[in-house]
């Protein structure tokens, strides 16, 4: 009765703390969507009830976001087994649950999503303006090539095309052969797919229709869900074999928002972060957990805090993502928020004798050979870090012979030591065998028992 008493008491603390918040924080016009928002979830999640109590101290002085507990991946995944299958941070009734998605599961267990009509309107709409800050228009026909097998990239994604303006040819995964068919047979514009995903098409191009890319006639490439459009060699290779503009268009987490980065198509300066009224950004320092400034030049992780989702919104969430701040200017697309780009993930990170390597400044290094390479490349992890060598396999390009690839391994080896300081073992293996039909690349893997 004693603890029941306290947890009404800090509770009532809380919520009346929250009445004096401001937006001393820098929080500007979101102040009072952050402050409806928390109350929402304090009063209808279980999780965050159970949080905020735990961390009762910090809610007996003057409010401060900054002290509130951060969310993890791992703490949501474990509160689905203990309460499946939604976990305790379901916020409504199931009558009121419209979708349902699941996370890739690229870095561990699949997480299951549940939307609300409302939480589906809203990320349609601000997808929607990423799409066509992204170039898409009315006029367009885009094939969508992403996997609809509850993947938010899937359904929703093909949603947010649609609500862009566009006509939609949800195509999926698989088949790539009738992919081409269908390209050419309905003049097809655009294509919206991971960038991996158009290297086994230039594979099944030149296998079963004796034609290049350039030949189908798209002209703009909505391209995203894995890294490496990002590198100036990798896009421009992409750009000139396909005849396409590549835009970096949809970044985003399931479990946070479809998609809310999008580069400009007029720019291409970094991802606009398109989703202000309804997400709170932070960047902190991922060792010290310490909030950074949004200013030009910061780097940290991005963590994320919802300002208007129903069904299971998420408060201080890590998300795992150490971007960099590319510019905090008004974009020349009319865009006013920040521009960010993607350094990579924070559980990405290999450390290989005392230095710490992430799979993008591999890329960088395999990406300025893509007359022999295709770009795709693959780090084989037999234990965790730290590790001693690594071992990398890298995929040809279609049209590579043996002697060239043996001409540019010393190259590799060489440009690894003096830019890296590492010396890996790499492995040549044919085009198209790393890359799976319209699913994200998969830059590292972990072949040991985890």
């Amino acid at each position: 009765m004693q603890q029941v008493r306290k947890q009404c008491v800090t509770l009532s603390s809380f919520m009346k703390n929250l009445k004096k918040f401001s937006d001393s924080n820098g929080l500007n016009n979101n102040a009072q969507k952050l402050k409806s928002q928390l109350k929402y979830v304090i009063e209808n999640s279980s999780f965050y009830k159970k949080k905020i109590v735990k961390h009762d101290k910090i809610l007996h002085k003057n409010f401060n976001f900054e002290k509130l507990p951060f969310t993890t991946k791992q703490e949501l995944l474990n509160d689905q087994k203990q309460f499946p299958p939604y976990g305790s941070n379901l916020c409504v009734p199931f009558e009121k649950i419209k979708r349902i998605h699941r996370t890739s599961g690229t870095t561990n267990d699949p997480l299951i999503i549940a939307l609300t009509g409302n939480d589906i309107k809203k990320m349609a709409a601000s997808g929607a303006v990423c799409a066509r800050t992204a170039g898409l228009k009315k006029t367009d026909t885009v094939v969508h090539c992403l996997n609809y097998s509850m993947w938010m990239g899937g359904y929703t994604d093909h949603q947010i095309l649609e609500s862009a303006g566009a006509a939609v040819i949800p195509f999926g995964v698989g088949n790539s052969k009738q992919l081409i068919e269908i390209i050419l047979r309905l003049g097809v514009t655009t294509i919206s797919s991971t960038p991996s995903y158009l290297n086994k098409l230039t594979h099944v191009l030149k296998e079963h229709f004796d034609i290049k890319p350039k030949q189908l006639g798209l002209k703009l490439g909505l391209l995203g869900t894995e890294a490496g459009l990002q590198d100036p060699e990798y896009r421009k290779n992409i750009e000139e074999t396909w005849g396409i503009k590549a835009i970096n268009f949809n970044f985003g987490l399931a479990e946070v928002w479809s998609i809310f980065g999008s580069e400009c198509f007029q720019c291409q300066k970094g991802l606009n972060f398109i989703s202000e009224g309804n997400l709170f950004i932070e960047l902190i320092d991922p060792s010290t957990k310490k909030t950074l400034e949004i200013e030009e030049n910061s780097k940290g992780e991005m963590v994320i805090t919802h300002l208007n989702k129903e069904a299971q919104p998420l408060v201080r969430y890590r998300t795992g993502d150490i971007i960099e701040i590319a510019s905090t200017k008004p974009c020349s697309c009319g865009i006013k928020s920040f521009k960010f780009n993607v350094i990579g993930r924070s559980d990405d990170m290999i450390t290989i004798k005392g230095l710490n390597v992430f799979p993008g400044q591999i890329r960088g290094i395999i990406n300025k050979h893509l007359k022999v390479l295709s770009g795709e490349f693959q780090i084989i992890l037999e234990k965790p870090s730290p590790i001693d060598n690594l071992y990398i396999k890298i995929e040809r390009s279609s049209s590579a012979t043996s002697p060239e690839t043996e001409m540019i391994t010393g190259k590799l080896i060489n440009e690894f030591k003096n830019l890296l300081f590492i010396t890996p073992t790499l492995d040549f293996v044919p085009h198209g065998s790393l890359t799976e039909e319209g699913t994200k690349g998969k830059y590292i893997n972990k072949i040991y028992s985890q």
